[in-house]
């Protein structure tokens, strides 16, 4: 009797020990979500696993900016096809090309620098109207621009003072374009001809100075001239509508000499400066026919030109094409 009752009590205090364990959890149980793991991706936006910079990354997605449409056309030379056009002419030639707002000029050709001719009448007509105020002027820059009158142009230089304040002034207004290298001819250094005309003018300071003129508050009498050219002066360049242009042209010892500076705009509206120069020994018209076979090559690819606005900031292209 006394055995059983014993093991009746130790029977209960069993069943109480194994009550109290179901109701208090252990104290490092974690809760059940706790120890969910995902399996599936994890929620919300990727990240690179990749360090930026490392060799087999590109760019991430949210620090990639776009490329501006003159900057990508000016990762590939846009002149580097012209030395397959050099056969077609009789002579030598050069051209250089300067987007607006760029500081990147590409060049071209053998024939880099020779003297301005009438294409100095641009900076010549700039500085006048910027200086004392003559009531022929504007009929003088009128004349200068679109029809190279070489009298006209005479006069405007006499308007500007001595020969060196002439230069001077004809000068500033190169500075002003961004033409911070040519120094302009004072003095009359060949018979017949004019000082300002005789001014060394390399291709890429010109185109250079030329993509600057639709900015330019200087220029804003001179652009529209210069799209009014008479027919019997628009060869070339002249050829492709719209063009402002202005051409000189001149006897040389190698040939003659053809030269046009102009301002070209593609079909989005942005602008790009040009200069070009060619030598025949075969005189004045086939020179004129070589700068047209010129013309036909740069039109072809106009549209592939590195091009800027007057609205964008200056700023140096990055890539491409040689440097001047």
């Amino acid at each position: 009797m006394r055995a059983r009752t014993v093991l009746v009590l130790l029977a209960a205090l069993l069943c109480v020990a194994v009550c109290a364990a179901c109701a208090s959890p252990a104290n490092d149980s974690a809760p059940a979500a706790a120890m969910a793991q995902p399996t599936g991706p994890p929620v919300g936006p990727s990240r690179p696993t990749t360090a930026p910079g490392s060799p087999s990354d590109g760019p991430s997605v949210d620090s990639a900016e776009p490329r501006p449409a003159d900057e990508s056309a000016a990762l590939v030379d846009p002149l580097s096809s012209f030395t397959t056009l050099l056969p077609r002419l009789s002579g030598p030639a050069g051209i250089a090309v300067v987007a607006t707002r760029s500081s990147r000029a590409y060049t071209a050709g053998p024939l880099q620098r020779d003297v301005a001719w009438s294409t100095s009448k641009v900076p010549l007509a700039m500085a006048a109207l910027a200086g004392p105020a003559a009531p022929e002027t504007g009929a003088l820059v009128r004349a200068a621009i679109t029809e190279s009158d070489n009298a006209a142009a005479e006069r405007l230089w006499s308007l500007l003072g001595s020969g060196s304040a002439a230069a001077g002034r004809t000068e500033a207004a190169l500075r002003a374009g961004g033409d911070l290298a040519t120094s302009v001819q004072s003095q009359r250094v060949r018979p017949g001809y004019t000082p300002f005309g005789q001014t060394n003018w390399a291709l890429a300071d010109a185109a250079r100075f030329a993509s600057n003129l639709p900015c330019l508050p200087q220029a804003r009498q001179v652009l529209p001239l210069m799209r009014q050219v008479v027919d019997s002066q628009r060869w070339g360049l002249g050829r492709i509508p719209g063009t402002a242009l202005k051409g000189g042209w001149g006897p040389e010892a190698g040939g003659y000499v053809a030269r046009q500076l102009a301002v070209l705009t593609r079909a989005d509206g942005t602008t790009v400066g040009v200069a070009v120069m060619v030598q025949s020994p075969q005189g004045f018209d086939r020179a004129v026919a070589d700068l047209d076979v010129v013309t036909g090559w740069l039109a072809a690819r106009l549209q592939t030109v590195p091009s800027g606005s007057c609205a964008a900031s200056p700023r140096p292209d990055r890539a491409g094409g040689e440097e001047s």
